[in-house]
């Protein structure tokens, strides 16, 4: 159990902080530059909890990809047809980046906890947000930076607990060697 809150908190950490920094960034055009930034600050936290440079590197670029492209595609199948209200459409945001940040692990069972992960996490965001309206609260930049931290930590926690979950099963049950 202690494995798994570690990996929770190197997700949230690292999602959190790449949300800040990317919120900073993402104004406008730019918008899909923070996603990455999140995503990939947030990948790189998940490799380093795994304790290794390598899977870092490709979680930190699964998840530049992984987020960006996912925030695109929600975007524009937001715009062309509208989800209902209880399924958000930045939930197929949260399945294409845990589609990616699995990729790296080469395990099925790792693509689809760490799909289910991004999708449960970005619907909780998308309902905080419904709730919370921070652009009434806040100036636009500081909303925007808010907005992506929540974004990160929700995000972050549930793919660290995904990971870390995969850690001691994927191991222990001998599925794989070495998962990183």
């Amino acid at each position: 159990m202690r494995g798994i809150i570690r990996f929770a908190l190197f997700g949230a950490g690292g999602f959190g902080i790449g949300g800040g920094i990317g919120g900073i960034i993402a104004v406008d055009a730019a918008t899909f530059f923070g996603f990455a930034i999140m995503g990939g600050i947030g990948g790189m936290s998940l490799g380093l909890a795994l304790k290794s440079w390598r899977m870092a590197g490709f979680l930190a670029l699964a998840g530049m990809v992984g987020l960006s492209l996912g925030i695109f595609i929600s975007v524009f199948i937001g715009m062309a047809f509208p989800l209902p209200s209880l399924l958000g459409r930045f939930t197929i945001a949260g399945v294409v980046t845990g589609l990616a940040l699995g990729l790296p692990l080469h395990s099925w069972k790792a693509i689809c906890f760490l799909a289910l992960a991004g999708a449960i996490a970005f619907l909780i965001v998308e309902q905080v947000q419904r709730v919370v309206p921070l652009g009434l609260i806040t100036p636009q930049l500081l909303s925007r930076v808010i907005q992506m931290v929540i974004w990160g930590v929700i995000g972050g926690t549930l793919w660290g607990v995904a990971l870390g979950y995969l850690t001691k099963t994927l191991k222990g049950a001998g599925l794989v060697k070495n998962i990183y």
